[in-house]
């Protein structure tokens, strides 16, 4: 098992919170998001690149 599916299957309801409200806080990506039918309670992690990309992983 993959070091990041470990860190999401092991995130706490209290991180997964922090990490929508935080998405939901950034109105661009947000509004990017749900352009392309992301729902924000499907989003299950997320990291940022060396280049400051960011990854999503859904469920």
């Amino acid at each position: 098992m993959s070091q990041t599916r470990t860190w999401i299957d092991e995130a706490t309801p209290q991180q997964l919170s922090a990490l929508h409200a935080a998405v939901g806080a950034n109105k661009p990506l947000a509004a990017k998001l749900r352009s392309e039918n992301v729902e924000m309670n499907n989003i299950a992690g997320a990291e940022q690149a060396a280049d400051g990309s960011l990854t999503f992983y859904l469920r």
